[in-house]
């Protein structure tokens, strides 16, 4: 529809996306990429702006780093930057067709993102996507403190990791799990991390049972080449994805699945059509990732 002269413009819907920013260094196949950035903020940030958002992108980082919010403000983000004695790097290590992270690494964590931070950003917001990279990623105090409001969608990939002396992440539950799924109205995990978070025999079972967790009920499990899942209300659906030739890695595919998901919850579509467009989008993004490479 053809906007009339002098009329208002729809002011586009306002997202909060709260977790790392993070300095990526990647190997595919013993092979070094130039470094990049990364992180939640990064890639669901970049979706949810994509798909007409007004994004608010809340994080820590070094006082050197502030060429992160330059590229977050070039990106179409509003950055909200908190202080940090050093900022989250991420190593990668990917081998194989199709991407497979045989590594992962983190060298240096920033501290966790106040809690008030995200509550003040998320004022007057519509969607609240919460994308910790490790168990204190985000303050765990929180859970307990988020607005009642925004639609919460929680990525749960921090909260199935634990990181070592040496940097080494390595699969592990976080002890407060409970406490944020009970905060989340949609999780989403990947297969691996919700059956490690679940003890469910299957992604089905571990979908299910993230879902009753929620407090809205409903939750994501990205299958990575099969496509996702999704659960709500006792059902589940499953989206094939399509193959995308020439994928070398797959950094943020997970963050992007869900921001586009959450994006079609809160304009109401049901489960399933949230589902098929989720999957459909993040193929697109990684095959235009893949023809630049």
């Amino acid at each position: 529809m053809e906007t009339q002269p002098g009329a208002r413009r729809p002011v586009p819907p306002l997202a909060v996306v709260a977790g790392s920013v993070t300095r990526d260094r990647l190997l595919l196949d013993g092979e070094p990429l130039a470094p990049r950035i990364g992180g939640a903020v990064w890639y669901a940030g970049g979706a949810l702006r994509a798909l007409g958002f007004h994004v608010r992108a809340v994080y820590r980082r070094a006082p050197r780093d502030a060429d992160l919010d330059e590229a977050l403000a070039e990106a179409g983000l509003s950055p909200r930057p908190e202080p940090a004695r050093r900022t989250t790097v991420f190593e990668l290590d990917y081998r194989g067709a199709g991407g497979a992270l045989a590594e992962l690494r983190a060298p240096a964590l920033a501290e966790p993102v106040p809690a008030e931070a995200v509550v003040a950003a998320a004022a007057g917001a519509a969607l609240l996507h919460l994308g910790p990279l490790h168990p204190l990623d985000l303050d765990p105090a929180l859970w307990r403190r988020l607005p009642e409001g925004p639609l919460r969608g929680l990525d749960l990939q921090g909260l199935a990791r634990a990181v070592g002396q040496d940097g080494r992440v390595r699969p592990a539950p976080d002890a407060r799990l409970a406490e944020a799924l009970a905060a989340a109205d949609i999780a989403k995990a990947n297969a691996g991390e919700a059956l490690l978070l679940t003890g469910a025999a299957d992604p089905t079972g571990a979908a299910l049972a993230l879902a009753r967790a929620t407090r809205g009920g409903e939750a994501v499990v990205s299958l990575g080449a099969e496509g996702a899942l999704a659960a709500r209300g006792g059902e589940h659906w499953h989206v094939a994805a399509t193959p995308v030739e020439g994928l070398r890695e797959t950094t943020g595919a997970g963050d992007i699945l869900l921001a586009a998901y959450l994006a079609r919850r809160l304009e109401g579509a049901t489960p399933q059509q949230a589902l098929w467009f989720a999957v459909g989008y993040t193929g697109r993004r990684l095959a235009a990732r893949a023809a630049d490479r």
